[in-house]
């Protein structure tokens, strides 16, 4: 092992002897695999931190309003921390190192809980639909077989078409071209 990589080592190591997040264990452990001398020079520099490359790419995924980042694209922001100038960033709100737990947590009820307890409905059992009468298809193509009817042999035996028939055609005053029936005002 090289003498810079001890020297980054040892300062790496001195930052984790304090308490911290478990994800500073997760950066902690890449950043010792790195074999990059520019790299292991800079995070050996005054100024530069394990936290403080977590804090730059935060903040930098929040500038860019990432709402997660993969790991490789958060390596690569804390690598550009620690080969940049910029030293001591200050935390940035909150982020999020625990995964998403997929149900929910309950809280369990204390002694001095108020809680409203809602009305117990009753459901009915859902009644039985039946099933719609099922029709056969028919296609515009089906009739061109069968014989044109003739319109006077059609059939009015229902009532309603045949009242419709019988009625005599409205008179709606004038109409066009109709001299006689003008109205003079």
């Amino acid at each position: 092992m090289t003498e810079l990589k001890e020297k980054a080592l040892a300062k790496m190591n001195d930052e984790m002897s304090k308490p911290h997040s478990d994800v500073l264990d997760f950066i902690h452990n890449y950043f010792c695999e790195q074999e990059d001398e520019t790299l292991l020079t800079s995070i050996s520099k005054d100024g530069k931190s394990l936290e403080g490359a977590y804090n730059f790419m935060v903040k930098m995924a929040k500038e860019k309003h990432y709402s997660c980042i993969s790991d490789a694209e958060g390596f690569r922001l804390m690598t550009e921390y620690f080969l940049g100038n910029e030293t001591d960033v200050k935390a940035v709100g909150y982020a999020s190192t625990k995964p998403i737990s997929a149900t929910p947590k309950t809280i369990a009820p204390t002694k001095n809980d108020v809680s409203i307890v809602p009305p117990v409905v009753k459901h009915e059992a859902p009644k039985k639909v039946d099933k719609p009468k099922e029709y056969e298809m028919t296609s515009m193509f089906d009739f061109l077989d069968e014989p044109e009817k003739d319109p006077a042999d059609i059939d009015l035996s229902d009532v309603a078409i045949k009242e419709m028939v019988d009625q005599p055609e409205p008179d709606y005053g004038l109409a066009f071209g109709d001299e006689d029936n003008e109205i003079n005002e």
